[in-house]
């Protein structure tokens, strides 16, 4: 709508007539497959009926002891199990924005009936943001250093707490092996990896691609 706005009122007819004549050129790109996991709903259908319903997802916290922290409520994704998307093995060399990131993507790819792993590998990508990356695992490697000396922190620590491991996992979850990459932009980043997905399938660097947010910041 901007965009029409100053067409009209700044840009000379000729040029934007052939502003115009390119954009109904450019592809087409939707949107097939949906999934959540919030504080609001384990799906997509629960997350907008409670979001409709003006529900909260903000409630006192349960999944650790919080009675001597200042404040002991947040927002959880409750009645997650990390095995019914992943092994277990693999569940614990990640943090767990990365076992959000995978079970979203398997549950979006079945919201689009795409088989995986996909077929067409190199034309399929994926696009994930974060604010935070994994900085479950950042902690629980600093109190391990600093508790126990570095030799006991986990090999798999510095990969886990990487801003671009969710989009990494879901890479080698999925198959994607094209276009891969991670926004971090702070509350903004999920939302924009939709914008620049669509961007990226327009100029044909990929046929489909993974987008979304990832965040798990809350840990004792």
């Amino acid at each position: 709508m901007l965009d029409q706005r100053f067409e009209e009122r700044y840009v000379p007819e000729p040029l934007a007539q052939m502003a115009r004549a390119a954009r109904r050129r450019r592809p087409r790109v939707v949107i097939t497959g949906l999934s959540a996991l919030s504080p609001n709903g384990n799906s997509v259908q629960e997350f907008w009926a409670n979001t409709l319903a003006g529900k909260s997802g903000v409630a006192p916290i349960a999944r650790f002891d919080a009675s001597e922290f200042p404040s002991r409520v947040g927002g959880e994704i409750k009645n997650f199990e990390p095995r019914d998307f992943m092994d277990a093995k693999e569940a614990r060399r990640m943090a767990r924005c990365s076992q959000f990131a995978i079970a979203c993507a398997r549950l979006a790819a079945q919201d689009a009936r795409l088989e995986l792993p996909v077929v067409q590998r190199e034309r399929v990508g994926v696009l994930l943001g974060t604010a935070v990356g994994g900085i479950d695992a950042t902690e629980e490697g600093m109190r391990t250093m600093l508790g126990k000396g570095w030799q006991r922190v986990s090999p798999f620590a510095l990969g886990a707490a990487m801003p671009n491991a969710p989009a990494f996992h879901v890479s080698m979850t999925t198959g994607a092996h094209g276009y891969l990459g991670t926004i971090t932009a702070a509350c903004a980043s999920g939302t924009q990896t939709i914008g620049d997905g669509a961007e990226i399938i327009r100029r044909g660097a990929a046929d489909i691609m993974f987008v979304g947010g990832t965040e798990a910041g809350l840990f004792p």
